[in-house]
């Protein structure tokens, strides 16, 4: 009897011990954390011009494990939410897919950096900062700022109130819906973003017509280096056609009026081709590297080469050399020569990037897909 009674002492440890495991993986799981924000072109120009800041209505998603965990702690999260968003409103709980999200909608600061080298900061985890990029060529720069400290405490607030449950920067999808409010066309360029869901490695030309709009979601890479430096550029925005828009009742121009060259614009934004600008100056992480397309693979490792004066052969290596313009100066046929003159950095992110290549064309493979 003794024996039986210590046999089942010790099967429901087992059990038990198993059932923590179980909870505890769970709990420490990181936590999804989506933020969606609506600006309006006449944002982007009413802040770069009056240099004072506006608010972008935005919606927040944190993963939480599941309605009833929402339900027993739903003062804790209000109360989470008030401290680190601004007007938290329409706090409810949503279940999409095998995922349950804490929604609540809020305001995101859109603010003007006279100095985008500077320490600035609007001192909100998320906001959108506009900086000047070149007056005389009408350009504005939008960047998706970070303050790290903020972040830092909202992710010190939910270990500490919910068991463990914590936020990382590889769990977060930040998408912006551009809408063009003008009554014309507006031209902006988006910089290594997904754009309507399809990735664009390079600065690519978007046309919004009237009461468009376009999605942009910033990619992995870019969500860390914006908690790297506070910043990461994700568009480019031309504003000579929205300032002008009185002066487009007259279709022909005054003869002294020269209109901007459609091709010196392009090469101006293109002055700084490097999508990958550090990858001789630091290890690349792999979860940055989960987050390339097959494309970006490509162009990360041609731009280790093309540093180095490697001459392509390929006609797509021979056309991604001439889009760099200036930046570049072919003078070593020999990849080998090449991978010679790589420093410790260079050596290891191409060998990564080469790993992360052949798994996706594996894994393309199981899937027949070309």
């Amino acid at each position: 009897m003794k024996h039986d009674i210590l046999r089942r002492i010790k099967n429901g440890g087992k059990v038990a011990l198993v059932l923590i495991l179980l909870l505890y993986s769970v709990i420490l799981s990181g936590c999804k954390f989506e933020c969606t924000s609506n600006i309006y072109t006449s944002d982007i120009i009413e802040v770069r011009n009056a240099k004072k800041p506006l608010f972008a209505e935005s919606t927040i998603k944190i993963e939480v494990l599941d309605r009833s965990s929402y339900e027993q702690n739903k003062a804790q999260i209000r109360d989470l939410f008030s401290r680190h968003f601004q007007n938290v409103k329409d706090l409810s709980c949503e279940e999409i897919g095998l995922n349950t999200f804490v929604v609540g909608r809020t305001k995101i600061p859109i603010w003007f950096n006279p100095n985008i080298e500077g320490t600035y900061s609007s001192r909100q985890l998320l906001s959108i900062m506009v900086a000047d990029l070149r007056k005389k060529e009408q350009m504005t720069k939008v960047f998706l700022a970070v303050d790290r400290e903020s972040y830092l405490a909202l992710k010190k607030d939910i270990e500490n109130q919910f068991l463990g449950a914590t936020i990382s920067v590889d769990d977060m999808k930040i998408t912006i819906i551009l809408h063009n409010d003008q009554r014309h066309p507006v031209t902006a360029f988006g910089t290594c973003v997904y754009i309507n869901g399809q990735p664009e490695p390079e600065v690519s030309k978007i046309v919004l017509e009237r009461r468009d709009s376009v999605e942009l979601i910033m990619p992995t890479i870019s969500i860390a280096k914006a908690f790297e430096v506070g910043r990461s550029p994700f568009l480019l925005f031309q504003l000579e056609n929205a300032e002008i828009a009185t002066k487009q009742v007259d279709p022909e121009p005054a003869r002294n009026e020269k209109r901007p060259d459609k091709k010196q614009v392009v090469q101006s934004i293109s002055k700084s081709p490097w999508l990958f600008p550090e990858l001789n100056k630091r290890y690349i992480k792999d979860e940055e590297l989960k987050a390339l397309s097959k494309d970006q693979l490509w162009r990360a490792k041609s731009e280790l080469l093309a540093r180095h004066g490697y001459i392509f052969k390929t006609p797509r290596g021979k056309s991604f050399a001439k889009s760099l313009g200036t930046h570049y100066k072919g003078t070593v046929l020999d990849v080998n020569i090449i991978y010679e003159q790589f420093n410790e950095y260079e050596k290891v992110n191409t060998d990564m990037i080469e790993k992360r290549e052949k798994k996706s064309k594996l894994f393309n493979k199981y899937l027949n897909v070309k």
